[in-house]
């Protein structure tokens, strides 16, 4: 996955690892959420529930493994 250099939030290859092996995101879809998260400079995981991308449980469980990360 690519990102132009200032579009991204800077997160890191375990998150998107994260995202794609716990919730089965395409690329596509975490790139929109960047994308989104970056020009609505919004929180990640606000934007991936708020687009439907994850579920209320789904929420919660990535923000549980962000604050393990410490992300």
């Amino acid at each position: 996955m690519k990102f132009k250099k200032g579009n991204s939030l800077n997160y890191s290859n375990d998150t998107i690892k994260f995202l794609k092996n716990e919730f089965g995101l395409s690329n596509q879809a975490i790139e929109l959420a960047f994308k989104k998260s970056f020009e609505e400079k919004a929180p990640l995981a606000i934007i991936l529930w708020s687009y439907g991308l994850i579920s209320l449980s789904d929420y919660q469980t990535f923000l549980d493994w962000l604050d393990q990360n410490k992300f």
